[in-house]
């Protein structure tokens, strides 16, 4: 059983069958989001199938803003994976927004999602809001 952080354990949402999910207000780059999942149990969410991203779709718009997930393609270009402990190809499900991803200027390397729009692939270091799940099993 994960230890889930006091600073979280009372926001923790149900929004998907098998996991809970914790959706940040504070802004941080794709690396300290992760670290912050992983400190507090869980880790930065990973859409697996379209039902779970439009599970939590509604919940990401209300919130506002942009989310970090825990795609990334650090260490191979152009290969995205969930770095969340599972290393899963991400190709089973996607939704990449038109024309994405393009690794602008040859430094975007982390996926966040734009709720309602689908999924950019931008800097790692930008500021974002991120989601951080935990499954249930």
């Amino acid at each position: 059983e994960h230890q889930i952080g006091a600073a979280v354990s009372g926001k923790l949402s149900a929004l998907y069958p098998g996991s809970r999910y914790y959706v940040s207000t504070e802004k941080f780059n794709w690396y300290v989001a992760r670290k912050f999942c992983i400190s507090n149990g869980m880790q930065l969410a990973s859409f697996e199938s379209k039902a779970e991203s439009e599970a939590l779709t509604p919940v990401l718009v209300k919130a506002g803003g942009f989310f970090w997930l825990s795609g990334t393609d650090l260490g191979s270009e152009g290969k995205f994976y969930w770095d969340n402990g599972t290393g899963k190809d991400v190709k089973d499900f996607t939704n990449w927004k038109a024309n994405q991803p393009d690794n602008h200027y040859g430094k975007e390397h982390c996926i966040h999602e734009q709720p309602g729009y689908g999924w950019n692939d931008i800097p790692c270091e930008n500021q974002e809001k991120f989601l951080c799940e935990i499954n249930d099993s």
